[in-house]
């Protein structure tokens, strides 16, 4: 069996966490990379008190922690993993870009990246008492989704392997069924 490792990506509020909550299957496993390097944080005596946090704590350090302990993680029984995580960290001193070299590292076979409506995300972010971060500009949010799209591809381009696109409309149910079948452990 060829595992096929997913890195599905897109805005902090563009509905990444929700839809993979509902795809998953007895024969996938979820990661958030979020989680990961706050625990591996943790671990290593450098926690922090919230995921939120990990915008302004060290890009290096997190993604090395993320590196390791998704290796340490990963289930090699599993057909599929997804890695929740983003390609650019909104952070107060301005957006960082993740290096291809962490995908590389993690062995991603492919990139989703849910692309969602600007007003959505903002609406969302407003909702989500969870979290502490800006809930932004609908315009400031397109501009910051366009970077994340096109460093997505980018990041594709250099390790070769595919990005698709998925916008989130009106019509969930066919977001999730056009998810559902990019999730699925063999290609269809």
């Amino acid at each position: 069996m060829t595992q096929k490792l997913i890195a599905f990506t897109g805005l902090s509020g563009a509905g990444k966490t929700t839809f993979l909550a509902r795809l998953k299957t007895p024969t996938m496993q979820i990661l958030q990379a979020e989680e990961i390097i706050k625990s591996a944080r943790q671990t290593f005596g450098q926690a922090v008190s919230a995921v939120d946090d990990l915008r302004s704590a060290d890009l290096g350090v997190n993604q090395d922690l993320l590196v390791g302990e998704f290796v340490r993680l990963k289930d090699r029984s599993a057909e599929i993993v997804v890695l929740d995580c983003h390609v650019v960290i909104e952070a107060e001193s301005g957006l960082s870009r993740v290096e291809a070299a962490i995908f590389e590292s993690i062995g991603i076979t492919g990139m989703i990246f849910l692309r969602g409506s600007p007003e959505e995300i903002v609406r969302r972010r407003e909702v989500d008492r969870s979290r502490r971060r800006a809930a932004g500009v609908a315009s400031d949010l397109e501009e910051i989704q366009e970077i994340a799209h096109a460093h997505a591809q980018t990041i594709c381009d250099l390790l070769r392997v595919p990005l698709t696109t998925v916008f989130l409309g009106d019509d969930n149910a066919a977001t999730e069924r056009e998810l559902r079948s990019l999730l699925s452990p063999v290609d269809q």
